[in-house]
């Protein structure tokens, strides 16, 4: 699993990417309620490359 499709995973957002249409699918049919926190988690998610610098140069930096 790579870094994106983890972090998805710890914070709730999503499925990884060999199964997530099916499930995906199953779940917005069968779990409204589940898709739903799903939906809201991930708005609350910012992938930014603004953010990503920053944490990138917060790593470089630290010695």
């Amino acid at each position: 699993m790579d870094v994106f499709a983890q972090a998805c995973y710890l914070m709730g957002v999503g499925y990884e990417y060999h199964s997530y249409e099916s499930r995906a699918l199953d779940t917005h049919k069968n779990q409204p309620q589940h898709w739903q926190e799903l939906s809201a988690n991930a708005r609350e998610c910012h992938f930014s490359w603004h953010e990503a610098a920053k944490v990138y140069l917060s790593e470089l930096y630290a010695n």
